[in-house]
């Protein structure tokens, strides 16, 4: 077992090494975002291993991130196993079995990072990974064909990691797999109620408010969303659920009644699909550019979305 754990310790080492030249057209990362954060210069010895390092304005926390595009011929099955000689090689105990590594659920790597699979670990860091921070949170998010994302959240304590201005570190829209499509907007018609057909998914902010002057942001409007309200008519409110690069990925629209939007859902979805316990309503369709829509009805509430951020 020791010598399979060496092994794997070099191989990720050389990994790591050969990784400073890398293509990362796969990643978006969003440090606009990582906010309560400064960047810091990496060491020589650090720019080997981590692309981006940030430590917290309060100085309690810091923060690496690693973009692995050298791990996309990696099989989906092997994926555990370079997660756990991962953390046992930055941990403080080299004996395996001492670091319990916890796979995250498929759904909410799926929702907040567009992978298909994580894992993570709490542990107590060596003095060369961490000498001023002694524990450590890591992740590591996989996406098959594609890469993983290796972030390690460093601490001075462990109640650290309960302080949400810290764990934001992890989030989705942070740091994220990049799955662009050649998106064909008439290829969405067909699952657009009447009152969006000349919008659609991946349309520019700017594009929408010109089309659409009353379509507007609102004061209190959370990560750039557009919302139109209605005085009449069976459509209470239109809102454009928009990305940090501000292209819609989700539309909601909202209906006076319930009725009204089971109604037209069924008009252009018909029987569901793609049921969930939460919601058993909901529909999947992939098109012909690559694009995946996810349709539900919540409530009063159609909404239409792109499966990438789903």
């Amino acid at each position: 077992m020791k010598k399979q754990f060496g092994l794997l310790f070099s191989l990720l080492l050389s990994l790591f090494i050969s990784a400073q030249t890398k293509d990362t057209h796969e990643f978006i990362f969003n440090e606009s975002l990582l906010e309560g954060f400064k960047k810091v210069v990496p060491t020589k010895e650090q720019s080997k291993l981590y692309d981006y390092i940030f430590v917290s304005n309060d100085n309690q926390v810091q923060v690496r991130y690693t973009f692995r595009p050298d791990m996309k011929n990696v099989k989906p099955d092997a994926v555990e196993t370079y997660a756990t000689a991962l953390f046992l090689n930055n941990a403080k105990s080299k004996v395996p079995g001492s670091i319990k590594v916890l796979p995250s659920s498929k759904e909410d790597v799926q929702t907040d990072f567009g992978g298909t699979s994580a894992y993570f670990a709490l542990f107590e860091t060596d003095k060369t990974f961490g000498a001023e921070f002694p524990f450590c949170l890591s992740f590591l998010i996989y996406k098959e064909s594609a890469g993983a994302f290796e972030i390690h959240l460093l601490a001075k304590t462990q109640e650290d990691f309960s302080m949400d201005s810290h764990v934001q570190a992890f989030a989705g829209k942070i740091i994220h797999f990049n799955t662009e499509i050649n998106i064909n907007p008439n290829l969405q018609k067909k699952y657009l109620p009447t009152e969006i057909q000349n919008l659609y998914i991946g349309m520019n902010q700017d594009a929408i408010k010109k089309l659409r002057p009353k379509m507007q942001m609102p004061k209190d409007a959370y990560d750039n969303n557009l919302i139109e309200n209605f005085s009449t008519g069976t459509i209470k409110q239109i809102t454009c659920m928009m990305l940090p690069d501000k292209t819609v990925d989700e539309f909601i629209v909202e209906y006076r009644d319930e009725a009204k939007a089971l109604e037209v859902a069924k008009q252009m979805y018909h029987t569901p699909n793609d049921v969930s316990a939460e919601l058993p309503l909901k529909w999947e369709f992939k098109l012909s550019d690559g694009l995946i829509l996810k349709c539900w009805v919540f409530r009063n509430k159609i909404c239409i979305a792109d499966s990438r951020q789903f």
